[in-house]
């Protein structure tokens, strides 16, 4: 079985190295698809609080690259850490682009993780959700049922500290049976037992500088309250679509 991580990115810096440690030993592979423009859908009035060369830093630390070239569709891939992440750089129109973007690098892997740069994944809780996605997925084909594809993993959000944290029902998209389907997408919540199987989401919990940036290129700013409607349903849209489309 082969199990693959990947992480879109634009700013992150204080969890990035973190978030990285806290998986890196449960898959195979992670792959950072980074863009130095957001995908959210907005641009901000102020800028990054990240450079790319942060970044790059966060993530292979003071080791050279290995290698480095370009992929056949002209973004630029750095490879590190013994060849188990690779960054690959490129400019995607939105965030569902930016998100799909892994489907055509995913082929050879059973599994497909997506964590975020203010995530944490505790130790073995990676194995813990393939299992239960995969007796849920042999549960259903002895029902002659469709098995599910896409898992929701329970999460407890930090805010503002490390002392206040919250469980309000948010199980994001984070394991993906791959190959990802259109036409038999099925989605399940896996199961925290008691707690013990949670993602720890630090989102809420950063410096104001990037919770500034992030509202801003979010589209969370006062005036969209009212003015962007439509423009935050697309979006809405856009999100969830990026969670069930996949190349076919």
């Amino acid at each position: 079985m082969k199990v693959l991580a990947f992480v879109i990115l634009h700013t992150g810096k204080p969890y990035l190295r973190a978030a990285i440690e806290s998986i890196i030993d449960q898959v195979d592979h992670i792959i950072i698809l980074y863009t130095p423009k957001p995908s959210q859908g907005f641009q901000a009035d102020i800028p990054c609080p990240d450079s790319r060369d942060e970044l790059l830093n966060e993530v292979f630390g003071q080791t050279f690259p290995e290698a480095m070239g370009t992929t056949d569709d002209g973004h630029a891939w750095i490879q590190g850490s013994g060849g188990k992440i690779v960054w690959i750089e490129g400019s995607w129109p939105n965030e569902t682009e930016h998100v799909n973007a892994i489907w055509p690098m995913a082929e050879g892997y059973d599994w497909v993780v997506r964590f975020d740069a203010d995530e944490i994944f505790p130790p073995g809780i990676v194995a813990e959700m393939i299992l239960q996605a995969a007796i849920a997925r042999s549960d259903a084909a002895d029902l002659q049922q469709n098995p599910p594809t896409l898992f929701r993993i329970p999460f407890v959000h930090f805010w503002k500290s490390f002392s206040w944290a919250c469980r309000d029902g948010s199980h994001p998209f984070r394991l993906f049976w791959n190959p990802v389907k259109a036409d038999l997408m099925k989605e399940k919540t896996l199961d925290s037992k008691g707690e013990r199987w949670e993602v720890l989401h630090f989102g809420y919990a950063q410096p104001t500088k990037y919770i500034t940036y992030k509202m801003q290129v979010s589209g969370h700013r006062p005036g969209d309250l009212a003015g962007n409607a439509t423009q935050r349903a697309s979006r809405r849209t856009r999100r969830r679509s990026e969670l069930h489309r996949a190349h076919l």
